[in-house]
């Protein structure tokens, strides 16, 4: 399925990770992925309908049934599947949770001041990128673009994408084509424009 950028409001391939148009990340940032869960049976499961007439959920015991009393109409309503539909949730208790983030940070060490910018997170890398803007700002390095790479954290793993129009990426001796994502790997140098270097480190985090 077409997946619609909230920034640009381009249509990208369903297989698309960024924007094609603006390199906004498609998949949001900062949220939590759960695993696979199997169908819920009926002892694992709890059932309810949302009234839109009364903003209420009410609870019920049958999940065929063909009508409910409405908690806040204090009416029967029928269970027709539009208006009124049965929902089925899982009943309380503790579901595996696989975290996007804080399993394995990336520091990149600048090769001659050993400055490093630690990266626990997805984010622009830039003269106002969510990450090192102070620093490449505080050196005047003026042909680092405002957002100049990506760097995006999916199942475990780092990627770096080349976002800026203007000024080149090259990533362990490779100039990187705009808005292709390319592996990240422990001891590589990212080159941005010519001007500044980092050495990528990956750590585990405990």
């Amino acid at each position: 399925m077409p997946i619609l950028c909230k920034q640009c409001g381009f249509t990208n391939p369903d297989h698309a990770e960024i924007c094609e148009i603006c390199a906004e990340p498609l998949n949001p940032v900062g949220t939590t992925l759960l695993t696979a869960q199997p169908a819920l049976s009926e002892a694992e499961s709890e059932y309810y309908i949302f009234c839109p007439e009364s903003q209420t959920r009410t609870m019920i015991y049958d999940p065929h049934a063909e009508s409910f009393f409405c908690e806040g109409c204090k009416i029967n309503h029928p269970v027709d599947g539009f208006i009124w539909n049965i929902e089925q949730k899982q009943k309380n208790k503790k579901k595996p949770v696989l975290s996007l983030y804080h399993e394995k940070k990336l520091i990149l060490q600048e090769l001659e001041t050993g400055f490093r910018i630690e990266l626990d997170k997805s984010g622009t890398l830039g003269r106002y990128g969510t990450y090192g803007a102070e620093f490449f700002r505080e050196h005047n390095m003026l042909t680092v673009s405002g957002e100049h790479c990506l760097f995006l954290y999916k199942n475990c793993d780092w990627t770096v994408w080349h976002i800026s129009r203007t000024n080149p990426t090259s990533y362990d001796g490779k100039l990187l084509p705009r808005n292709i994502a390319c592996p990240v790997q422990n001891n590589k140098i990212l080159n941005l424009a010519g001007t500044v270097s980092f050495l990528t480190i990956l750590e585990s985090c405990t």
